[in-house]
């Protein structure tokens, strides 16, 4: 990238922006998702401590029981809208560190037959969610505004692996 010398200050051209959330290889791997039938997508808040390691966790997990999941960001800039997230096939989306866009949660549970779960802390996330009457039987809803979202996801996943680790075992 070249700078140029206006009088005695630099300037800086403005980066173009190349990239972003809901790209064409975002909405690849969507596609992709739908026609080898994966069964399992997480989203997780972008961009976050919170919701990277949870994104690690749920990647170990499902790595650890051998069952595809199809991991990416969702960043409020360009956010996914629930009409790309219809995916045949699918058992569980789970939502990182966030609830999405004011009603996206529950409209994306509405719209879907498999379990959404998600795992949010902050309080002011709240607000976007809907009153508990309008959320659907497959919306789980992990908030606990006492400890992070990343320790609900990390105690979630080694939960889910324990109880797996039994079910084999029987």
């Amino acid at each position: 990238m070249k700078t140029c010398r206006a009088g005695s200050s630099w300037v800086c051209p403005r980066p173009r922006l190349s990239r972003c959330f809901r790209s064409d290889a975002a909405l690849a791997a969507i596609a992709r998702a739908r026609d080898e039938r994966v069964p399992n997508l997480a989203l997780y808040n972008y961009p976050s401590f919170s919701g990277a390691f949870s994104a690690l966790f749920a990647r170990l997990f499902h790595s650890r029981i051998r069952v595809p999941c199809l991991i990416l960001p969702f960043s409020s800039v360009e956010p996914f809208r629930d009409a790309d997230l219809h995916i045949p096939g699918l058992e569980k989306c789970y939502l990182l560190d966030f609830l999405g866009p004011k009603g996206f949660a529950a409209k994306l549970a509405q719209q879907s037959f498999c379990k959404i779960i998600a795992f949010e802390h902050r309080k002011s996330a709240f607000s976007h969610a809907s009153a508990k009457e309008d959320c659907p039987e497959n919306l789980v809803i992990h908030s606990n505004t006492e400890k992070s979202s990343v320790t609900a996801v990390y105690e979630y996943f080694s939960a889910q692996l324990a109880e797996n680790r039994s079910t084999n075992v029987s």
